[in-house]
């Protein structure tokens, strides 16, 4: 299969995404604003760690980092305010979608200090996987937003050579609904080494098939949940921010690759949340 990379785009198309096409969107006021306030809600909640350029982590401080680097979190993707720009931002992106129902998930901040401080729990390098092993939908679009600090010494990675390859994993061993209730909980707990069972390839991807994703802040890469991406371990000085979002039209399941290697179980839909300007 032959894939293309799309640049400069302001919105999406999803059936090019779900052939496992990569598009970047250009920045636009609707994404800057969503960054202005991931940066804000940072400096607010983090600031006696760090100013979101460099960090003062130390190990000792590190469960108390943990736990504001949750509440973080919890407050970034739960926020009213969050809601609405990313309301916005969807409006903006599936602009030709209009008359048909968007479903989307709340956006999760990510917050990644120095890897060789901390690298798991809030903070967690995740490891190359599909997010159908973690329970999501083959028709998933995912977006990936850069925020800060995102460099080829600090970011995540697509593997779309592996977009219709079957690898061998353990998301059998992998329950959504499980993991909603008491793995993710406890992530600020991990404060050394990460405990909870993430679903991961039975074999070793090589570093060769591994494309890193630079993009300026408020850009964004699109694809498939089904594509194989981890995260780059963080080898900079400067803590990265990012966000991911969701977003899933059932009109267009019809597309959707198929599910060729999960056996994740657990109910996805449930955190879907039905965008109000959509098929109205």
């Amino acid at each position: 299969m032959t894939l293309a990379v799309i640049v400069d785009r302001k919105s999406v198309d999803v059936e090019a995404v779900h052939r496992g096409n990569l598009m970047f969107l250009s920045g636009a006021g609707e994404s800057d604003a969503l960054v202005a306030h991931a940066i804000e809600t940072c400096n607010r909640r983090l600031s006696g760690y760090f100013d979101a350029h460099r960090h003062s982590i130390t190990e000792d401080r590190l469960q108390a980092f943990a736990e504001e680097v949750s509440e973080a979190k919890n407050e970034f993707t739960n926020g009213e305010k969050t809601k609405t720009l990313l309301l916005d931002l969807i409006k903006l992106r599936y602009e030709h979608y209009r008359k048909v129902d968007l479903f989307f998930d709340l956006p999760r901040l990510r917050i990644i200090p120095p890897s060789f401080i901390y690298r798991s729990g809030v903070s967690y390098n995740y490891q190359p996987h599909r997010d159908s092993w973690y329970g999501g939908t083959v028709d998933q679009v995912n977006h990936w937003l850069s925020v800060r600090n995102v460099t080829t010494r600090s970011t995540f990675y697509i593997a779309p050579s592996f977009f219709s390859e079957v690898i061998p994993n353990t998301s059998n061993e992998f329950d959504l609904d499980v993991w909603h209730s008491i793995h993710r909980p406890a992530a600020a707990r991990s404060t050394t080494q990460e405990l909870r069972p993430h679903p991961s390839p039975a074999i070793e991807i090589p570093e060769s098939a591994k494309i890193s994703v630079v993009m300026d802040p408020g850009t964004e890469v699109v694809f498939s949940g089904t594509h194989l991406h981890g995260s780059t371990p963080n080898a900079s000085d400067c803590v990265r921010l990012s966000i991911d979002y969701r977003v899933v039209i059932p009109a267009f399941s019809r597309s959707a690759p198929n599910n060729i290697d999960s056996s994740a179980t657990g109910d996805y839909s449930k955190f879907l949340l039905k965008h109000p300007h959509f098929n109205v």
